[in-house]
């Protein structure tokens, strides 16, 4: 077993518990692939960022692996899986956004640095992810935050950069409790916004967002998505997430 499944199994076969999915030994036939062999295997994948072609043969076969994982896209269960390990809405958030190119088709965005998407997030001062949304490169960085703004928990004062630095997201941002700001007021250039002494502790706490995703630098499935549906990379991207806070809530970084 591999340390992903090793720390990710006890939540993910809980979450197949709940939705009846556990697959039973039977007693005359072919033996039953076990769930948690599937599972290490795409722990496997998702931890080297190796094609299904390379698959060690100490793991399930491919067709097994398509056949139970795709059950599991149906159910949204990798999103249960980091549903469940998000970290509680922090009264100091930080939000920021990162470009994953992509290799295959599907529903990607084309920007001029290539085709791809985004994972947008907002982390705690731990660099905990407490909300997520991945979606097709292209739209801003601020339209597509609104998103995550509209019926959720923000916290009370969120940090970002000048990307985010539009006088609707603002106003957004106030309608629902959080106090906007951002390192520097490049939209507004006659009149600051924010405080200098504030702008500049948010430039000094920039780098706590930018640490998660160094550490998804560590999961090389995530780094280039080949996955042509935006489920399917995302269920990658989920359990890479869900890795990460497990791992700090115990330490082992």
């Amino acid at each position: 077993m591999n340390n992903i499944s090793e720390r990710l199994w006890p939540l993910f076969q809980r979450i197949l518990t709940t939705h009846g999915l556990v697959r039973c030994r039977s007693v005359i036939g072919r033996p039953i692939v076990s769930d948690q062999a599937v599972f290490e295997a795409y722990c496997w994948i998702v931890r080297t960022g190796c094609s299904w072609a390379d698959l060690p043969s100490f793991y399930p076969s491919r067709a097994t692996c398509y056949r139970r994982i795709k059950v599991w896209l149906e159910r949204n269960l990798f999103e249960e899986l980091l549903a469940g390990a998000l970290v509680p809405t922090p009264e100091i958030g930080l939000v920021d956004a990162t470009f994953l190119r992509a290799r295959s088709g599907g529903d990607v965005g084309v920007t001029r640095v290539g085709k791809g998407c985004c994972l947008q997030v907002i982390t705690d001062l731990n660099s905990l992810p407490s909300s997520v949304q991945i979606y097709p490169a292209g739209p801003a960085e601020a339209r597509k935050f609104e998103d995550m703004l509209v019926g959720a928990n923000t916290p009370k004062i969120l940090i970002a950069d000048a990307a985010y630095d539009t006088l609707r997201l603002r106003e957004l941002s106030k309608d629902a409790g959080s106090f906007l700001i951002t390192s520097n007021n490049y939209g507004l250039r006659k009149r600051s916004l924010d405080p200098p002494l504030v702008r500049d502790l948010a430039r000094k706490l920039r780098w706590r967002v930018e640490r998660l995703f160094a550490w998804l630098g560590a999961y090389r499935r995530v780094l280039t998505r080949w996955e042509k549906t935006l489920r399917a990379y995302s269920a990658v991207v989920f359990v890479a997430l869900a890795d990460i806070i497990v791992k700090s809530q115990r330490k082992e970084f």
